[in-house]
């Protein structure tokens, strides 16, 4: 063994033994990082006015979006009066929809019904630690549906949502910053719900609600001279390639036990897709976030001529696994439990579920990007019978990969 050989062996056996003792070598391109605050066109907000624009001023800095957040305060109207419930949900509750777009006016993201979707995701996708401390503790969430832990008084209490939250845009592929050439200019437009839909319960004559002191908080990172440059030429080049999960929304009804929906969104990769089923009309003394319990006798998703399971189901404990599995928790990873248990799912968090993966690879936490295609000739459809004939309504959740390409002066969507 030569003298180079016998040097990598004396470095290998110095790792594996830990006497290394050698000063790791500086890895950082990063020159500076600051927390900055965004702020909305107004500062306070209502139901009746429920509009808030915020064009974000972030320069040349990168955006991580897994440590920055949307902050609020919010308040109950009527004197004396308590929010006391949000029921299934959290302080998303309040939003009804969420639209990204870039400075050049391109949509690069909008969520329909955000404030259901986020009820079931909050549940389906976070572990129980997670939402006994921090969703319970800053969001508003309520293990048990039914109070808060700290009921929403007149003079208000703030809120934190996570960025990644607020739209799946910030979510990237999960390990991405988001560049300059997509933060600066960036317009994020949030609709606030109605009253009657955002609350499960009242005190003291609450008659709807404000917020206010809105604003977002970024963590924003400075990359030295050299990167920049880099980057901004490779922007002007080929574009930098972003990817980041997409939410398509569709509604419908039925006044029977038969249910049969098609999904007619072209997508590059569908990745999932669900159906919340609800009942009766929106109300302060009811859970507006919950599903209806479980009454589905029967379910099959079809994307053209292919079937993701080869029978339809017909008992709400497989529907239940399909459910866990689609989202990659609760009974597949015994060490991360999401909140939905049986017993939620069969009152108030049931879903009528599939996953479109092509590979059977579920990474916990990174994006996935093996769905399908889907068309107008390769329709994506659901069929399902009900074990009652009352009036529902249905919303469809299909989830897709979307790829966009930031150049310096536009942004184009390629998938």
């Amino acid at each position: 063994m030569d003298e180079k050989q016998d040097a990598v062996v004396v470095e290998q056996q110095k790792q594996v033994n830990g006497v290394a003792y050698e000063s790791l070598p500086e890895t950082t391109i990063a020159v500076s990082r600051t927390h900055e605050r965004q702020f909305f066109q107004k500062d306070t907000y209502s139901p009746a006015n429920n509009e808030a624009i915020c064009d974000w001023n972030t320069g040349a800095k990168f955006i991580n979006p897994r440590r920055s957040y949307l902050t609020f305060v919010v308040k109950s109207v009527g004197a004396g009066s308590t929010i006391t419930s949000l029921g299934r949900g959290s302080v998303m509750n309040f939003i009804r929809r969420v639209v990204v777009t870039s400075r050049s006016g391109t949509e690069l993201s909008r969520t329909e019904d955000y404030n259901i979707l986020m009820a079931k995701e909050l549940r389906y996708s976070c572990t129980s630690d997670y939402l006994s401390t921090f969703a319970t503790d800053l969001m508003g969430y309520k293990d048990d549906g039914t109070l808060l832990d700290t009921a929403i008084p007149e003079a208000g209490r703030r809120f934190i949502i996570p960025l990644e939250m607020v739209s799946p845009f910030f979510c990237g592929d999960g390990k991405t910053m988001i560049p300059p050439q997509a933060a600066a200019g960036l317009r994020v437009q949030l609709t606030f719900a109605p009253f009657e839909q955002a609350v499960a319960g009242i005190a003291g004559g609450a008659s709807s609600y404000t917020v206010d002191g809105i604003s977002f908080h970024l963590s924003t990172t400075m990359m030295v001279d050299s990167w920049q440059r880099q980057l901004a030429m490779e922007s002007a080049r080929d574009g930098l390639t972003y990817s980041y999960p997409e939410w398509h929304t569709s509604q419908s009804s039925t006044a029977g036990s038969n249910l049969s929906i098609e999904v007619r969104k072209a997508v590059a990769r569908a990745l999932s897709a669900y159906v919340v089923t609800k009942v009766g009309a929106d109300s302060t003394g009811a859970d507006n976030m919950e599903s209806d319990d479980w009454k589905t006798t029967s379910f099959e998703w079809r994307l053209g001529s292919m079937y993701p399971s080869q029978q339809p189901l017909k008992n709400a404990e497989e529907s239940y696994f399909i459910a866990q599995s689609m989202s990659d928790g609760g009974v597949l990873d015994c060490k991360r439990p999401n909140g939905v248990s049986k017993t939620y799912f069969d009152s108030g968090d049931g879903i009528i579920a599939v996953s479109l993966e092509r590979n059977d690879v579920m990474l916990n936490g990174v994006l996935n990007i093996g769905g399908l295609p889907t068309n107008n000739s390769r329709v994506l459809s659901v069929n399902a019978t009900f074990s009652d004939a009352v009036a529902k309504t249905h919303f469809v959740f299909m989830k897709h990969l979307r790829v966009a390409k930031f150049y310096v002066d536009n942004v184009v969507i390629a998938e």
